[in-house]
């Protein structure tokens, strides 16, 4: 395979990454929701918009300048939806396949980037934010490419600027590539003028940044801090750099392979040039080193896209790495054998690589809190008076962004136990809301005294419901959520114990021990079936006094019985026609009650034990007849 064979090849392979790329960026982009990080930056861009035009030539808030909301006011052309909102950070995502070619490496070594880092979990999973992470790794290989070159100082300076146009977290770059330029200098002479020029530029826009952004990481300090730089920890970042951008325990071997191709890469190309050595290995490792080093001075808590920038280096000196790997295997052949050889090795394991990486790279973008979903839900159940309140400023603002304004609805920020308590019991209904990290958790600690009606893992979300899980479902529940339960209570029968809340209506007392009496004049069960058929019920009962029982179904008299001083079973068979498809309550009418005594002032009828929807009639069991009582 001669060297124009092995570009066409290239080439080609450039061509299937990058349509492999595009559909791993673009695919179901807008499907699913906003994360507060994203919401945030897109209420910014729109505020932004009533700027003055001169103002956007400087630090728009504490960390961020001009450049990436400029892209974004770009994409909403398109629309504002989450789709248009992530179009630019999957643009620049994939506009960053391609420019690896320019980087000047091995051909072979380059196709094996190619593979990688088009199919990368993690610069998938931030090409597909509406943040500017995938912008920093454009402009990061772009920065890569010009220093390993050393040839147009109007390049670097153009790139430079836009970084020190971008963002804050920028400035690790930035001051990576100007001590990268110091030491080329210093080492190597036929390139040293240039590499000088370079570092004087590059510190110039880090001085600027000093200048133009806050002296500190914006953080509180109730949030957790830096992490242990333990064995997990190196465990976790290599298998996010590799094969999950989640870090999950998946792919081991393959994650500790990239490692080890990443070193051999970084010895090979020491061998084979001083000055690309000390571009790509610094350019790898200072934004690593440079950031954890702030990350741990301030004591701010962790995240990957704090070093995605070093993610782009490290793929090529695992390609490298690949490539000289697969060399050294292919040596026993002779000539243009061992080159074919060396190839097709080359992006064997690069492909195998790939592979797995490309669940992470497919599922992981999606992983996210349906938001949009929660205020469709939310919106079909809640009524005029009710009031949400939210736990933290993280739920707020992400369920405000898709809740809208619904009339008579009210979605409040708590700031206490205290006022929350107050809210709560001044609504006829409350709906609570809790997600994500805060640094006070009193108020969502409190919430759990309500029953939960919705949760999920992700950003550790909660919906709770007051008053009271009885009351929403015997109140709110919609037809979906009855077939549910009724499904869960069992679509053969179930029992009524005396501490299932939900299901008991009025007329009831708290339940004690192993019983609930029935008060007053009437008590009710509501509950739900999925069908109308022919139905048993029965209860095991022990009255107040003797007296007879009246027993109805939705309305319509289904019995009557006697009841004499002991416990018994009795079961009375309904028809399918008084019967419904959803709630249904069951009544009891009682003649007499019984006050206890001067201290307990309740009038108790009967004592049940438990009341049972189609059971098999227990043994001994006293049947009821139908009679044509009102």
């Amino acid at each position: 395979m001669g060297r124009r064979a092995e570009d066409a090849l290239t080439l080609a392979l450039l061509a299937a990454a990058v349509a492999v790329a595009a559909f791993l960026r673009f695919d179901g982009l807008g499907e699913p929701s906003y994360w507060l990080d994203e919401i945030l930056h897109q209420q910014l861009t729109t505020k932004l918009t009533a700027n003055r035009w001169w103002q956007w030539f400087g630090r728009l808030e504490e960390e961020h300048a001009g450049l990436y909301y400029l892209t974004q006011l770009a994409t909403r052309v398109f629309g504002t939806t989450e789709f248009a909102g992530r179009l630019a950070a999957a643009t620049f995502g994939l506009a960053t396949i391609p420019l690896l070619w320019f980087v000047p490496l091995e051909r072979r070594a380059l196709g094996a980037s190619l593979v990688l880092l088009a199919v990368s979990p993690l610069h998938v999973y931030y090409s597909r934010e509406a943040r500017g992470y995938a912008l920093i790794m454009f402009l990061t290989a772009a920065l890569i490419a010009i220093l390993m070159r050393g040839r147009s100082l109007a390049a670097l300076c153009a790139v430079l600027l836009a970084m020190l146009y971008t963002s804050a977290v920028a400035s690790t770059i930035v001051a990576s590539a100007a001590a990268v330029c110091f030491l080329v200098a210093i080492v190597d002479r036929e390139h040293r003028r240039w590499y000088a020029w370079a570092t004087a530029c590059a510190a110039i826009v880090l001085a600027l940044f000093r200048a133009i952004y806050a002296a500190r990481p914006m953080y509180d300090t109730k949030l957790p801090g830096f992490p242990p730089l333990d064995w997990d920890f190196a465990t976790t970042l290599g298998r996010m750099f590799s094969v999950s951008a989640f870090g999950q325990e998946i792919a081991g071997r393959t994650a500790a392979a990239t490692v080890i191709f990443a070193l051999i890469g970084a010895i090979a190309i020491a061998r084979n040039s001083h000055r690309q050595a000390i571009v790509l290995i610094g350019m790898t490792v200072l934004p690593f080193a440079i950031t954890l080093l702030a990350l741990r001075i301030y004591d701010h808590f962790f995240a990957v896209r704090y070093v995605v920038a070093s993610l782009i280096g490290y793929l090529l000196l695992a390609s490298v790495g690949i490539w000289s790997a697969a060399a050294k295997a292919a040596a026993f052949k002779r000539g243009g054998e061992s080159r074919r050889a060396a190839y097709a090795i080359t992006l064997i394991i690069a492909i195998l690589t790939a592979a797995q990486a490309w669940p992470s790279a497919r599922t992981e973008p999606f992983q996210k809190l349906d938001w949009r979903g929660i205020a469709s839900t939310l919106r079909q159940y809640v009524r005029p008076g009710d009031v949400i309140l939210a736990a933290e400023p993280w739920s707020d603002v992400s369920l405000r962004h898709y809740f809208g304004e619904v009339p008579g609805v009210r979605l409040v920020l708590m700031s206490g136990v205290g006022i929350t308590e107050v809210m709560v019991n001044g609504s006829p209904a409350s709906w609570l809301v809790s997600a994500g990290a805060s640094t006070d958790t009193s108020i969502r600690t409190w919430m759990c005294r309500y029953p939960i009606v919705l949760a999920n893992e992700l950003e550790n979300f909660r919906l709770h419901y007051a008053p009271s899980l009885r009351d929403f479902v015997q109140h709110r529940a919609r037809p979906a959520d009855l077939r549910a339960f009724s499904t869960a209570l069992g679509d053969d029968g179930f029992t009524i114990k005396p501490d299932d809340e939900p299901l008991f209506g009025e007329g009831w007392a708290n339940a004690e021990g192993t019983f609930r009496w029935a008060v007053g004049k009437r008590a009710t069960v509501v509950f739900p079936r999925n069908e109308k058929r022919d139905r048993t019920i029965g209860f095991h009962a022990y009255p107040a006094t003797p007296q007879t029982m009246r027993v109805s179904l939705n309305g319509h008299a289904v019995g009557a019985v006697a009841l004499p001083n002991e416990w018994r079973d009795y079961t009375i068979t309904v028809p399918a026609a008084f019967w419904n498809e959803g709630l249904n309550t069951l009544a009891f009418e009682f003649e007499n009650s019984v006050v206890p005594s001067e201290q307990d002032r309740r009038e108790l009828a009967v004592s049940f034990q438990r009341i049972w929807i189609d059971r098999q009639k227990p043994a001994g069991a006293y049947p009821v007849a139908f009679n044509d009582c009102d």
